[in-house]
């Protein structure tokens, strides 16, 4: 029995933005952006979600752009809703790492 290889993809919910690993086998990669209709466990329903290769990846691609130069760009409007989400989700997850810094007493 031959054990094929895998690869980690990232499934983005277009309704709330949690994003979830999937396992891919190499032979059967989606393109990035493609999109699925997967229940959402977050929104308690099924939504469309976007894939992503490399969430990383996908965010600096996009950085030194604003919100309004991502809607007026020639993208389709799931990408452009894919890169609004992400970088709000990133944002919050920011602010609350940065709470609970502050909340963690320092030695000294």
């Amino acid at each position: 029995m031959s054990k094929e290889l895998t690869i980690v993809s990232d499934l983005m919910c277009l309704d709330c933005g949690s994003v979830f690993p999937i396992r891919r086998k190499t032979l059967h990669q989606k393109k990035e952006g493609h999109i699925k209709d997967l229940y959402c466990p977050t929104c308690k329903t099924e939504t469309k979600h976007f894939e992503l290769k490399d969430k990383d990846k996908f965010l600096w691609k996009y950085s030194h752009l604003t919100d309004e130069d991502i809607l007026n760009s020639k993208k389709d409007e799931t990408t452009k809703q894919a890169i609004l989400l992400l970088r709000k989700r990133e944002l919050e997850s920011e602010k609350s790492r940065s709470r609970v810094l502050k909340k963690i007493p320092s030695k000294g």
